[in-house]
């Protein structure tokens, strides 16, 4: 055997001892006493060693300092509101109605001591996160003046005073057990008045954003690609029906009794309708199931494709929808999931970069949010019931829906084309 193994493995059967790893750690322990290390109260204790013995020990070394040893912590109040014990309160509770995951990590980190909104503000006012953190609660108009001083972005600042906010809101008796009432009032007050100033601010920079009409955008499209492309039929769906990115993955049905799962989006295609059931999408917890009844234009369109490529989805991978031909109709209920486009930012941006709508690959979907609704609010006989129409057919509110809207860029467009858009 060799000669490194056999001292290894008799090296592993003298520490299986308690005995000689006791004595041999024991050593350690003075060693390091000697050399004017810290050692722990607690080890000292382990092995035997008194307070007397350990000084002795240390002035063996030249300016070492006499041993001390450290004081036992003090025992926690239960009434003491820690960062951690709020933030394990949290924890249980997230992606419930009182906090979203997306929220909790965010306001308090994916880990205990991970930097997060909630520890930069209370860090600001010099805050011990790790003791009792309820009067730095009390110091709220410092706490809201710091935040306003740190962080120019007018949604930074809203963010900041939310998570104080969620805070006093959310965790069960903080108010009334530790006095909070006015420091939850005043921070209300100001997370009212910021989001104000936020949704301003948006607004501001989306009205001075510039993009093409949707008009515009779908003719050049219909004059880039040829009139049976998936590229023609989407651009379509998107003028009457502007979705965000949830086109990708819908499934052809022939009528609704076939809709057996509540976790999948279908389009209805027959005779007399061709309807889409959206059930999966960003916003479906607050406007359940969405359906619409498409144009005769659109409908007519969509017909036409699956007649010419029979298939089991809407829009599928490129390479796929070429091939297909009508004599495949017999096979399109053996067709996988494998086929779909899935995500279409990618299938988008290149149709748009293509029709010289953009130039690069970036917000491809959003473009088309932005120009639908840019153009839409452009119209001066616009009514409110109009408005709130158009925002519910796109999954968001009448407010959410400002957000989307920006200058049309006349100055992108050809004379024909502002010829167009000055007839409709």
């Amino acid at each position: 055997m060799n000669n490194s193994v056999t001292y290894k493995n008799s090296q592993q059967k003298w520490y299986a001892n308690p005995d000689n790893a006791f004595k041999k750690n024991k050593k350690r322990c003075i060693k390091k006493l000697k050399e004017g290390g810290n050692v722990s109260f607690k080890s000292i204790e382990k092995y035997g060693i008194t307070l007397n013995e350990a000084n002795e020990y240390m002035e063996e070394k030249i300016n070492a300092p006499t041993y001390v040893p450290a004081p036992e912590p003090a025992p926690s109040d239960p009434n003491t509101l820690t960062y951690n014990k709020i933030r394990r309160y949290f924890e249980e509770v997230q992606d419930s109605k009182i906090i979203t995951k997306e929220s909790f990590n965010n306001y308090f980190g994916k880990t205990p001591n991970a930097s997060s909104v909630l520890r930069r503000v209370l860090k600001y006012i010099n805050c011990d996160v790790e003791g009792n953190i309820v009067p730095c609660f009390e110091e709220y108009k410092t706490l809201i003046d710091v935040i306003r001083e740190k962080y120019p972005n007018e949604n930074t600042r809203k963010i900041y005073i939310q998570a104080l906010l969620k805070v006093l809101d959310g965790y069960p008796e903080i108010i009334s057990k530790y006095n909070l009432q006015e420091a939850r009032d005043y921070i209300y007050e100001a997370f009212q008045s910021q989001k104000i100033k936020a949704t301003s601010s948006d607004v501001s920079r989306k009205l001075n954003t510039q993009v093409i009409p949707m008009t515009t955008i779908v003719s050049r499209v219909e004059e880039t690609f040829n009139k049976d492309s998936q590229e023609v039929l989407l651009i379509n769906l998107y003028k009457e029906l502007t979705l965000r990115d949830d086109y990708g993955d819908v499934e052809i049905i022939k009528n609704e009794k076939e809709n057996v799962c509540n976790d999948k989006n279908y389009i209805i295609v027959n005779a007399n309708k061709v309807q889409l059931i959206l059930q999966v999408y960003k916003t479906n917890k607050k406007y359940g199931i969405l359906k619409h009844t498409f144009s005769k234009k659109v409908s007519d369109m969509v017909r036409a494709s699956l007649k010419k490529h029979p298939r089991k989805y809407l829009i599928i991978k490129d390479n796929v929808f070429s091939r297909l031909t009508p004599d495949d109709s017999k096979n399109v209920k053996d067709m996988d999931r494998s086929v779909l486009q899935g995500k279409l930012s990618d299938f988008i941006s290149s149709m748009l970069i293509r029709a010289n709508v953009k130039e690069d690959t970036k917000g491809a979907v959003n473009i088309l949010r932005h120009a639908s609704l840019s153009e839409l609010f452009e119209k001066p006989n616009l009514t409110d019931a109009e408005r709130e129409l158009k925002a519910s057919q796109m999954a968001h509110s009448h407010t959410a829906s400002m957000f989307y809207v920006q200058k049309l860029n006349i100055n992108a467009l050809t004379e024909k084309e502002i010829e167009k858009l000055e007839v409709k």
